[in-house]
């Protein structure tokens, strides 16, 4: 008897590994869809529970016929008599767990009866639509694909999640490029330009700076940006030294990111210290909002990226010294780097040569009183905690700020910044 309850079980599930690597031909059932290569799982899951009613049911039904065929011709026989009536009560039992698992089902939700399972489909990425309707699934950024004939995207991930994607036409995000902005989740969207698909990119929704190709007032840069969420010493390294057009600053509810834009690698320039500060600074970017950045079309190498997390106190400090090596004696000024997003100080002192940076602290020094002035020939340079030695201290200024022979070229001014990265 165990061996038939195991074969009621099994038998839905046997059908297709006996036919395995030969052509099924699967019987038709009601409210379900016969199996083919194309068939997902969860239709495939609803055409087995509604066969493994149907012939558990059946073979039920059987035993029943089969223990009264037994009874009936027991001829007073009473080991048949019992084996029929065992017979019967399993029949009885196995037709009572069928209804009973129905009426369960019913009562819970009438429409678990039906089995109405939705299409299993991934929760994150993009679908890449062809001309013909079918459908490839592009799970993240990708630099190798090959994909004809697209047409259409049709994202799967939110627009909290997925901003946008550029697909192009070569591989390693070359050749003819085309945005598809995330209009809402499951939503279409035609693609125009780009109809051989060799490469995509994703435009995560992070909290950040993206730098973009193209001035633009838009929220989502044209063209693919470069997304910094920390501080890039040579944008050379991403292709993208003396690109940036406009710059976007995304928070998020409990971090504020600021910038600040350098015309040379290892945050170094030669007119003026341009800052970028989101929504409280030079360019007074309105949470998140795009501008231009100051230092020209085409003259950013380097920027610093840092943050500020709501509601954090913070207690850094620079002080400043005359002689290099940050002797004791030699100190003349300091400055607390606790206000955000930068705290001015003028330096009167003949020179400065050293600087100890204490605590989440960063500087920027500058050879103009004004670093805004019209002429725009002072210099700046970034100094950060990697910057110092074991005692804190950046024991020489380097030439680029201090020039012992060329008066111009010494520190005048300095903004400390609350520093974290």
């Amino acid at each position: 008897m165990k061996k038939l309850h195991f074969l009621i079980f099994a038998l839905p599930f046997l059908v297709p590994i006996f036919g395995f690597g030969t052509e099924v031909s699967y019987p038709t059932v009601p409210h379900a869809t016969s199996p083919t290569p194309a068939t997902t799982f969860p239709e495939y899951a609803k055409y087995l529970v509604n066969l493994g009613f149907i012939i558990s049911g059946i073979i039920a039904l059987g035993v029943l016929i089969w223990a009264g065929f037994l009874y009936l011709t027991s001829a007073g026989n009473m080991d048949q008599v019992e084996e029929a009536k065992r017979k019967i009560v399993a029949g009885l039992l196995g037709l009572i767990i069928i209804l009973s698992s129905y009426l369960i089902l019913f009562t819970i939700n009438p429409d678990l009866v039906e089995w109405t399972l939705g299409r299993a489909e991934p929760e994150q990425g993009i679908y890449l639509i062809d001309n013909n309707g079918k459908r490839y699934f592009i799970r993240g950024t990708a630099e190798k694909l090959s994909y004809s004939n697209i047409v259409k995207v049709k994202f799967l991930s939110p627009a909290s999640f997925l901003l946008a994607v550029y697909l192009y036409d070569n591989q390693g995000f070359k050749g003819s490029e085309e945005r598809v902005i995330n209009a809402g989740r499951y939503r279409v969207s035609y693609v125009r330009t780009v109809h051989n698909v060799k490469s995509v990119y994703f435009l995560a929704n992070k909290p950040g700076v993206y730098l973009c190709s193209t001035t633009t007032n838009e929220e989502i840069c044209p063209t693919r940006p470069i997304y910094a969420s920390q501080s890039i010493d040579n944008l050379a390294k991403f292709n993208f030294d003396n690109k940036t057009r406009s710059i976007q600053i995304r928070n998020s509810s409990t971090t504020k990111y600021y910038a600040i834009l350098f015309e040379k690698p290892g945050y170094v320039s030669d007119n003026a210290c341009p800052f970028v500060f989101d929504s409280v600074g030079d360019l007074d970017l309105a949470y998140g909002d795009t501008n231009n950045p100051p230092i020209g079309a085409s003259t950013l190498s380097s920027i610093v990226v840092f943050t500020y997390e709501r509601g954090k106190r913070v207690s850094g400090k620079i002080d400043f010294y005359e002689d290099a090596g940050c002797l004791p004696e030699t100190l003349y000024t300091s400055v607390a780097a606790s206000s955000y997003p930068y705290t001015s100080i003028g330096l009167s002192a003949t020179s400065t040569r050293s600087l100890k940076i204490i605590g989440p602290a960063a500087v920027v020094l500058m050879t103009e009183e004004d670093p805004f002035a019209s002429s725009k020939t002072g210099r700046c340079q970034f100094f950060s905690p990697k910057d110092i030695d074991e005692t804190n201290c950046v024991r020489n200024l380097p030439n680029t700020i201090y020039d012992p022979v060329n008066t111009n070229v010494r520190p005048k001014s300095a903004r400390a910044i609350p520093y974290f990265q």
